[in-house]
C-alpha cells in the first residue's frame, strides 16, 4: 500500500513540473506579458513577396523549416512569397541558369519559433512556364506540394520531417523520400519514380510509367490504385499493401515484412511475386505468366484470371487450387501457417491430392 501511494505522488509531481514548464514556454513566448498570452500569433511574422523576372531552365530549393507550395504563375514572371521575421527570412535570386531559394535562418528564441509557427502559412512558388530542366528540393521540416501540370527531366525531392504531395507532374526520373512523413502521388507520368517514406504511408493514384515504379514504406501502408508501367516493385517494412488496376508489361513484385497483401484486378506480363513475413495474401482477379506468393504465416485465397500449373503447399492448414493445365504458366503458392484457397475466375475450385 505503502508503495503504491509513493508512486501515485511521484507521478503527481511529475505532472506538476511538466505543467509548470509548459507555463514558463507560454509565457516566454509571450514576453512574460500575460496580455500578450493570447496574442502571439497575430505578430511578429511578415508575408514577403519577390518577383523574378530573368529566365532560367533549373530550380534548386534548400529549405530549413517551412512548408512550401508550388502553382502555376498568373503571368510570365516567377513569384515566390513566404513570411519573414527576424530569424526567418530567404535568398532568392537566379544563378547559372537555376532559381536558387535558400533558408537564411538564424538562432531563434522560444517566442521567435512561436510567432513563426502560429502564423505562417507556408511559404508559395510560383513558376510562369509549365517545363523545366531540373528541380532538386531539400526541406528539413515541412510539406513539400506540387498540384498543376509541370513537366521537368529529374526531379529530386528530399524532405526530412514532412509530408510529400504531388499531382499531374511529368518527369523522366522522379525520386522523392521523406525520413518521417506521407507520400502522394496523384495522375504523375515519367520513366523512371521511386517514392520513400521512412516512417509513414505512401499512395499512388492514376500512375503511368514508361520504366520502373518503385516504392518503399519502411513502417506505413502502401496503396497502389490504376498504375500502368513496365515493372512495379511495392515494399512495405510494417505494413499492408494494396493494389487495384495495376498492369505491368513485365515484373510485378510485392514484399511486407509484417503486413497483409490485398491484390485486385492486378496483371502481370512476366512475374508476379508477392511475399509477407506476417500477413494474408488475397487475390481477386489478377494473374502473370508465373505466380510466386508465399506467406510465413497467414492465408491466401482469391482468384487468378487464367489456367496455371498449380503448386499449393501450407505447413499447417487445407490447400484448395484449380487442377493443372499444361497451357497455363508456374503459380507456386506456400504458406508455414494458413490454408490456401485459389480458383480460376468463372470456374470451380478443386481440393489439391496432398
Amino acid at each position: 500500500m505503502k508503495k503504491a501511494v509513493l508512486i501515485t505522488i511521484l507521478i503527481a509531481i511529475g505532472l506538476i513540473v511538466a505543467g509548470g514548464a509548459m507555463s514558463f514556454v507560454s509565457l516566454a513566448a509571450a514576453g512574460f506579458d500575460i496580455k500578450n498570452l493570447f496574442n502571439i500569433s497575430v505578430s511578429g511574422a511578415d508575408l514577403n513577396t519577390v518577383d523574378i523576372t530573368e529566365d532560367y531552365t533549373d530550380l534548386e530549393l534548400k529549405i530549413d523549416s517551412d512548408s512550401i507550395e508550388i502553382f502555376k504563375s498568373s503571368d510570365e514572371n516567377t513569384h515566390f512569397t513566404y513570411y519573414a521575421t527576424d530569424v526567418h527570412d530567404y535568398d532568392v535570386k537566379v544563378e547559372e541558369n537555376t532559381l536558387k531559394i535558400e533558408s537564411l535562418d538564424k538562432s531563434a528564441s522560444i517566442k521567435d519559433i512561436f510567432v513563426f509557427r502560429f502564423q505562417s502559412e507556408g511559404s508559395k512558388l510560383y513558376l510562369p512556364k509549365e517545363e523545366y530542366d531540373n528541380f532538386t528540393a531539400e526541406v528539413g521540416s515541412g510539406s513539400f506540394s506540387s498540384k498543376e501540370e509541370f513537366k521537368f527531366d529529374d526531379v529530386e525531392l528530399d524532405v526530412g520531417s514532412g509530408s510529400i504531395k504531388l499531382a499531374k507532374m511529368t518527369a523522366k526520373d522522379l525520386n522523392a523520400k521523406t525520413a518521417s512523413g506521407s507520400v502522394h502521388a496523384d495522375s504523375c507520368n515519367g520513366t523512371e519514380m521511386s517514392l520513400t517514406s521512412g516512417s509513414g504511408s505512401v499512395e499512388l493514384n492514376d500512375i503511368t510509367s514508361d520504366g520502373k515504379v518503385q516504392v518503399k514504406s519502411s513502417s506505413g501502408s502502401v496503396k497502389a490504385y490504376n498504375v500502368t508501367a513496365k515493372t512495379v516493385e511495392l515494399k512495405a517494412g510494417s505494413g499492408s499493401v494494396t493494389t487495384e488496376n495495376v498492369t505491368c508489361e513485365e515484373d510485378f513484385q510485392v514484399q511486407s515484412s509484417s503486413g497483409s497483401l490485398n491484390f485486385t484486378n492486378t496483371v502481370s506480363g512476366n512475374k508476379f511475386e508477392g511475399k509477407s513475413g506476417s500477413g494474408s495474401i488475397h487475390l481477386d482477379s489478377c494473374d502473370g505468366a508465373d505466380m510466386n506468393l508465399q506467406a510465413s504465416s497467414g492465408s491466401i485465397k482469391g482468384t487468378v484470371k487464367t489456367v496455371k500449373m498449380f503448386n499449393g503447399t501450407s505447413g499447417s492448414g487445407s490447400v484448395k487450387v484449380p487442377d493443372d493445365d499444361p497451357n497455363g504458366g508456374k503459380c507456386v503458392l506456400h504458406t508455414g501457417s494458413g490454408s490456401i484457397k485459389i480458383s480460376i475466375d468463372g470456374m470451380e475450385e478443386t481440393e489439391a491430392d496432398d
